[in-house]
């Protein structure tokens, strides 16, 4: 279901690259290359050799990044998707824009929605289906950072008032780092509630 990693060793990067193009049937521009590390080198008598890991996707992988060209395509919006990272039934996907703000949308609500479509189409065509997160430009990244700092001063709050604090709908990814902030805290804990695009978090007192 998820995608793994392949490597091709030859005594320089570009044969190993040209040996991956023509396993692979792309060309190099196409080819998805992961790290390249030189080996070796250091005993007498030994070979150098360099080392190119290349990302192979999955069947359902390049279905969910087609999916989301073809969506975009139809938005009149030009961008390429890629996988970034893989763990578990979870891929991260990077999507490459000529207007990043646009597809993003009002406090990413853009971005969560053609989210949202790629994880139903991923589950529409597998049983287990993939958890797909979708990211432009670090967005998430710095997104997760604004989620913790609310989510630590919420919590004090909390803490502090006795009166619990139900937060905004959240898609499952940020509803995700709420709980993992919230977890180590003292004196609170996070439930989840309500259903679909209204689901949302509550931090209250723990009284254990």
């Amino acid at each position: 279901m998820i995608g793994t990693t392949r490597i091709y060793e030859a005594q320089k990067a570009s044969i190993a690259i040209e040996y991956a193009c023509e396993d692979l049937g792309v060309s190099e521009g196409d080819l998805p290359v992961e790290k390249i590390v030189k080996r070796g080198g250091r005993a007498i008598f030994s070979r150098k050799l360099v080392e190119v890991t290349v990302r192979i996707e999955s069947k359902l992988e390049r279905m969910i990044i087609d999916f989301i060209e073809r969506t975009l395509s139809y938005m009149n919006c030009s961008a390429r998707a890629e996988v970034s990272d893989r763990a578990n039934n979870q891929i991260w996907i990077q999507i490459k824009a000529d207007h990043p703000a646009i597809l993003i949308g009002k406090k990413g609500k853009t971005l969560d929605a053609l989210q949202h479509l790629a994880s139903v189409f991923s589950k529409r065509h597998t049983e287990e289906g993939l958890s797909v997160i979708l990211d432009v430009r670090q967005y998430r990244h710095h997104q997760a950072r604004h989620i913790e700092h609310m989510t630590r001063r919420i919590a004090k709050k909390v803490r502090s008032s006795g009166a619990s604090h139900l937060l905004e709908p959240m898609n499952s990814y940020d509803r995700y780092i709420v709980h993992g902030t919230v977890r180590p805290l003292r004196g609170v804990t996070s439930q989840s509630e309500g259903k679909g695009v209204n689901r949302r978090v509550r931090i209250l007192i723990n009284e254990r």
